[in-house]
């Protein structure tokens, strides 16, 4: 954990925190379950290629190279979580309100709304893709609707409120 805070002229003040969490695996990532999925998506590859399906079977090698990305970093992990840290910076003053907070996913819109609603400050701005980079982190109902999302993803359906928190906490830090 960080905090600093600043004194800067005219009594604008800027504070930074970084807070950390360990966000649970998709269970559906699991190497055995990865591999059984792999040999789907070639059957379907294969399948729809006999048909002269090439958009279908197109589609289908795109998931597989998904998947083998996913089981190969899967199986070097040496934990049974994914690290994830958001830092967050707060600009106050005379007048100012603003909070600035980085996250290392593609974290979907429901989150960042929910991180906006709940930041102490009065403009906060979410910043993706930032401190390194733990793919999609959709909302729980993608994981039983299905999608690409919830097949590329390395984290389960609780991550992305833990990974929220853990940004509203690094905002409030910061106050």
């Amino acid at each position: 954990r960080q905090a600093v805070t600043i004194e800067t002229r005219e009594n604008v003040q800027l504070a930074a925190a970084t807070r950390q969490a360990h966000l649970p695996l998709n269970p559906a990532a699991q190497p055995e379950c990865q591999r059984e999925y792999m040999r789907f998506l070639e059957e379907e590859r294969q399948r729809f290629n006999e048909m002269g399906d090439t958009l279908r079977a197109w589609d289908r090698e795109m998931r597989l190279a998904v998947a083998h990305y996913r089981l190969y970093h899967r199986e070097r992990m040496k934990r049974p979580t994914v690290a994830a840290s958001a830092t967050a910076f707060g600009i106050t003053g005379k007048g100012i309100s603003i909070g600035l907070v980085s996250e290392p996913a593609e974290l979907f819109c429901a989150y960042g709304m929910r991180a906006r609603q709940e930041s102490p400050f009065g403009t906060t701005l979410i910043l993706g893709l930032a401190n390194g980079f733990i793919g999609y982190v959709p909302t729980p109902n993608v994981y039983t609707e299905g999608g690409y999302e919830s097949e590329a993803t390395q984290v389960a359906p609780e991550a992305g409120d833990q990974l929220c928190d853990t940004m509203i906490a690094s905002l409030k830090a910061c106050v």
